[in-house]
């Protein structure tokens, strides 16, 4: 379940994940972030560090999962 995409969606959340989508480089960036931190949840030790870095990849995979569906939900709620 994605966290940005889903039960009420609302047409003006679409519309700025599609912009964050064209803005050159917001993706890379936030690419760059998850793998540093798949990067860092592979290095650390203590289970608190490990949850933290966890939930931080989880919202990191699930916005660009949002801004790859954002136009095709947008589409459907049109």
């Amino acid at each position: 379940m994605n966290i940005f995409i889903g039960g009420q969606t609302d047409r003006r959340y679409m519309q700025t994940l599609v912009t964050c989508k064209q803005v050159g480089g917001l993706e890379q960036l936030f690419d760059k972030l998850l793998d540093e931190t798949k990067t860092a949840l592979v290095q650390v030790n203590e289970v608190d560090d490990i949850r933290r870095l966890q939930g931080r990849a989880k919202v990191l995979a699930d916005f660009l999962e949002a801004m790859q569906q954002a136009p095709s939900v947008l589409e459907r709620l049109r």
